[in-house]
């Protein structure tokens, strides 16, 4: 339940950062030239389907250096417990 805690308040603050990162960029940069490389609704993707991959990549990266981690951890403990017969 922690894990799963943390890991949506980090997402949530990763994707308010995009999406306010992208808000700010469309309302410095000229309408005439935004709306000639961009339409409204590529912007709108932008904000909620692309930042969403990228909160819902916060997990993968987690589970990048955490699995190796618990399958070592899991392995020496049960070294511990059954000694080198843990190998079968």
């Amino acid at each position: 339940a922690h894990f799963n805690f943390y890991m949506n308040l980090v997402g949530l603050k990763i994707k308010a950062a995009l999406i306010t990162t992208i808000y700010r960029k469309t309302l410095t940069v000229e309408s005439t030239k935004l709306n000639s490389e961009f339409s409204f609704g590529e912007i709108v993707n932008f904000m909620s389907t692309d930042t969403d991959r990228i909160v819902n990549s916060c997990p993968s990266f987690h589970s990048l250096w955490g699995i190796p981690f618990q399958l070592f951890f899991t392995l020496y403990l049960l070294y511990n417990q059954v000694g080198l017969a843990f190998l079968a």
